[in-house]
């Protein structure tokens, strides 16, 4: 499991055991909009939701210094790790079972059980509201 961060910041207790088990829940009902590309998600979230706390999150997993951290400088590192246009990039919000049925699920929804690969990258942690993953889609 590649876990990329500074050394200093350590996952949250959620995250943690998401990646232990490779597995993440998530329901669609509130806020899901099926978008998966890692720069469709990560530019909603800053323009889109104004969720700021994604590009400092995603700037210090990616190792991408305090003084270069910028929208313009994140979506260059993911167009470089993930292609072009990042289209083979799969970016989601997932967290723990329990977090996400009583937070993020409508009232007969179950949430949705996704594998996490062992290459997933954790952009943004936000404890028991769930944690950014983003990794390459297998090339059939």
């Amino acid at each position: 499991m590649r876990l990329i961060h500074d050394g200093k910041f350590r996952w949250s207790i959620e995250t943690q055991k998401m990646l232990r088990g490779l597995v993440g829940f998530r329901c669609e009902t509130y806020g899901g909009s099926g978008v998966r590309n890692v720069i469709d998600v990560v530019e909603t979230e800053i323009f889109g939701l104004g969720n700021e706390h994604v590009l400092r999150d995603s700037c210090r997993a990616l190792g991408i210094p305090v003084a270069s951290c910028c929208i313009e400088n994140l979506i260059l590192d993911l167009k470089k790790r993930y292609g072009g246009d990042a289209e083979n990039s799969y970016a989601i919000w997932l967290g723990r079972y329990e977090d996400v049925k009583e937070s993020y699920c409508g009232p007969d929804e179950t949430p949705e059980r996704v594998p996490i690969p062992t290459d997933a990258l954790v952009l943004s942690d936000m404890g028991p509201e769930g944690a950014l993953f983003v990794w390459r889609k297998p090339k059939w």
